[in-house]
């Protein structure tokens, strides 16, 4: 039963409260405030990996208006802990659509929150940075929120729906990829599948040594959500056999190769979350991409390492690319899903990365 009538409100961990109306289950998660400027594609946005633990606050004013359907899923499982709107359409229209947004966030079991003010709450979080967030109903006072939110611990290790437990292979006629499972889209394998690459799919906690028993061209390391236990282990794995093979890498596996090449960090307060307009520095062309990521990495020092993306409004690095030492990476999903498809140049220059290697292999 939908709770759609209940008074409630969000309240952040630094004691501010907003108000709306709670809709879905009501349960009381804990999350990390994450803007969204997406006009669109809340259905690949909730089924997104990387959002595992965040409470996604969606800037467009409405969503729901064409309801969930059966072929825009990045995973199984939704990983996001509230959503939170200024309005959810109650009766969506769409000729593919199976089921409404609210009967979704019931049967994922989604706390949600609706009439509240997102733009009062993304000014709010500015000069703040991540802010954990419950929803509860209006009964609940600040300090028991508080209390709620003082009292959680975020599950870092647990990677059950995050990442694949098995190796497996998808079958292709090209280049023979690895790719790193951290939390990756669905979107990301049909790209991949379509360039005609064999990949495999492997663990986030596969070793090195695993990974050159295999037969393969070159490595993909995935987007995810950005976890320190991870994080930690696959730059074990990588940072010293860097050069080895080609190496690319998105979102959460850009941060990684960042560091494991010794950029450094460029931390922007409220994440970058949604659509932003990316400057290809190639062409000089401007792009749009969505992304999902909580902080990005100041342009490279290095000689060896060429900045080729750059977020226009950030002023920071969004992609980078060494030759010498076979590494290619962005900040932002080259394939979309959601949103615009113009960062796709990055599969072109992978495939050049990959077949220049096999030429002087």
């Amino acid at each position: 039963m939908l709770n759609s009538n209940i008074p409630g409100k969000i309240i952040l961990e630094d004691g501010s409260s907003f108000n709306g109306h709670i809709i879905g289950p009501y349960i009381e998660k804990v999350g990390i405030l994450a803007h969204y400027t997406s006009y669109s594609g809340y259905q690949e946005i909730l089924t997104d990996p990387s959002t595992y633990g965040q409470s996604l606050v969606i800037q467009y004013p409405l969503v729901g208006n064409y309801g969930i359907n059966r072929v825009d899923y990045e995973s199984i499982q939704s990983h996001v802990s509230h959503l939170i709107t200024r309005e959810i359409c109650r009766f969506p229209n769409h000729y593919k659509m199976n089921k409404n947004l609210e009967d979704y966030l019931n049967k994922m079991k989604i706390p949600a929150i609706t009439g509240v003010d997102v733009r009062q709450i993304l000014n709010h979080s500015k000069s703040k940075g991540p802010l954990k967030a419950v929803i509860v109903h209006d009964g609940i006072t600040i300090d028991e929120g508080l209390e709620i939110i003082n009292n959680h611990e975020f599950n870092k290790t647990d990677l059950k729906f995050l990442s694949t437990p098995i190796i497996y292979e998808i079958p292709g006629n090209g280049p023979r990829i690895a790719l790193l499972d951290l939390g990756l889209k669905q979107s990301l394998l049909k790209k991949l599948n379509q360039e005609g690459y064999h990949v495999t799919v492997l663990p986030w906690d596969t070793t090195w040594e695993e990974i050159e028993d295999l037969d393969i061209d070159a490595i993909l390391i995935s987007s995810g959500p950005d976890l320190p236990v991870v994080r930690e282990f696959v730059l074990k794995q990588i940072k010293p056999n860097i050069g080895k093979y080609p190496i690319f890498g998105i979102g959460f596996g850009y941060l990684i190769l960042g560091e494991a090449l010794g950029m450094k960090p460029s931390l922007i307060k409220t994440g970058i979350h949604g659509i932003q307009m990316i400057k290809d520095i190639q062409n000089g062309k401007l792009i749009q991409a969505s992304q999902n990521i909580s902080n990005t990495l100041c342009s490279p020092e290095q000689n060896d390492i060429n900045e080729i993306y750059k977020y226009v409004n950030l002023n920071s690095n969004a992609g980078f690319i060494s030759k010498y030492h076979l590494i290619l990476a962005v900040s932002f999903y080259p394939e979309g899903s959601p949103g615009p498809e113009e960062g796709q140049s990055f599969f072109a220059t992978m495939k050049t990365m990959v077949q220049r290697r096999g030429n002087n292999a």
